[in-house]
């Protein structure tokens, strides 16, 4: 019975081993967006795995007001494209400056640096 259960185990250990590789972590950005129309400062942390899921968590003006956005990301044709869950889909300008530094372009065509944490 011992050695039944245990047939019945090592599978799942190599699943749940598998299922980690293939939703494994890309990467955390920070950026710091400002607007100065209307003085206001919002720092965005992005998370990417490896999956398509990402998050962008956003706390503005340095307060306690903070949103999570979560949904998928691909990189298509030099860009990078997020699907929030609501459906709202943006693509990015991307390029990559070194291993730890990317730009990226949006689409009023104002750029931003992102580095990697």
């Amino acid at each position: 019975m011992k050695k039944l259960l245990l047939l019945l185990i090592i599978p799942l250990l190599f699943a749940c081993n598998s299922n980690k590789e293939k939703n494994s972590f890309v990467g955390i950005w920070t950026e710091k967006v400002s607007y100065s129309g209307n003085a206001m400062d919002m720092n965005n942390t992005y998370t990417l795995f490896s999956n398509g899921s990402y998050s962008i968590d956003t706390t503005i003006d340095d307060t306690d007001l903070k949103s999570l956005i979560t949904g998928t990301w691909e990189e298509k044709n030099g860009q990078i494209c997020f699907t929030e869950e609501g459906g709202f889909c943006s693509c990015v300008d991307y390029l990559w400056i070194s291993k730890n530094q990317w730009e990226y372009t949006d689409e009023s065509g104002e750029s931003s640096f992102l580095t990697r944490q």
